[in-house]
């Protein structure tokens, strides 16, 4: 039971944001993870995607799956435009 736990609770880090793209008011985002390329939709940016004054980034998507980027000024100038596009 401890290993399906740990697997439930385990939250992909984000290492590359591939593309970003806005359809009807959701953000579909595309990634690259410590666990393979995921995909996922963000129907609020301001709600769903949580910059903390470390570096640290919490993303919720719409099936209220957790995703993290460990420190956004280590990603590559491109993921930070997607995920920052106001800078």
């Amino acid at each position: 039971m401890t290993a399906s736990l740990e697997d439930y609770y385990l939250v992909p880090n984000i290492t590359r944001i591939v593309n970003v793209v806005e359809r009807y008011g959701t953000l579909r985002w595309v990634v690259e993870t410590d666990r393979g390329e995921k995909s996922f939709d963000i129907r609020n940016r301001n709600h769903d995607i949580k910059v903390y004054p470390d570096g640290r980034v919490r993303i919720r998507d719409a099936d209220d799956n957790r995703y993290v980027i460990r420190d956004y000024r280590e990603l590559d100038a491109r993921s930070r435009r997607f995920m920052l596009p106001d800078l």
